[in-house]
């Protein structure tokens, strides 16, 4: 896909967690039919007392793999493709994400009552067809 094919534009996504588990917040369409282009990412969470990170889920893995994460430190914001040497570092893109093709990329934030949210820059097309 050519880099000037879609619509560039800034996506603030952010869910609050409804019980006692995880709160995730994936970085993806919110419809069928649309790709991203991730170009640059952060996510970021109000609760300075869990680990929070981005992870990665794809078919052969579906319980999923941490790409990086860090514990405590609410005010901290981590880049999608931070490695942990060069925390804080810019986003190493581009990363593609659909409704419902894999590879899929999450933020997993912190726990009950508290705010995950990812901040990203991407280039939205519309159009795709959809993996059945």
């Amino acid at each position: 896909m050519s880099h000037l094919s879609g619509r560039m534009m800034v996506v603030e996504l952010d869910i609050v967690s409804v019980g006692a588990g995880t709160t995730v917040v994936p970085i993806r369409p919110q419809v069928r039919g649309i790709e991203w282009e991730i170009i640059w990412a952060i996510g970021k969470q109000d609760d300075g007392a869990v680990v929070h990170g981005w992870q990665w889920l794809d078919p052969e893995n579906p319980a999923g793999v941490s790409l990086y994460g860090v514990l405590g430190d609410a005010n901290v914001a981590l880049p999608l493709g931070a490695l942990d040497s060069d925390l804080p570092n810019v986003s190493m893109g581009p990363w593609w994400a659909t409704w419902d093709r894999y590879p899929q990329y999450y933020f997993e934030a912190s726990a009950v009552g508290k705010t995950g949210k990812i901040i990203a820059i991407i280039i939205e097309s519309a159009g795709y067809e959809d993996l059945q």
